[in-house]
C-alpha cells in the first residue's frame, strides 16, 4: 500500500500490539501494518 492507495482511506481505529505491529480500521477494510508493509486482513465468509 502507498500513498496512492491511501487517499481517500478513512481511519476509524489505531492500534499497536505487544509484538508492535499497527492494526487499522478503516472504511476498506482492517489492515496490519508491520513497519515494512500493510496487509489487508480478510474473513471468509465477511461481507465486503
Amino acid at each position: 500500500m502507498d500513498e496512492k492507495e491511501l487517499s481517500g482511506v478513512d481511519a476509524y481505529s489505531i492500534f499497536q500490539d505487544d509484538e508492535r505491529d499497527y492494526w487499522f480500521a478503516t472504511n476498506n477494510g482492517l489492515y496490519k501494518y508491520d513497519c515494512f508493509e500493510f496487509e489487508r486482513i480478510t474473513v471468509e465468509h465477511a461481507k465486503e
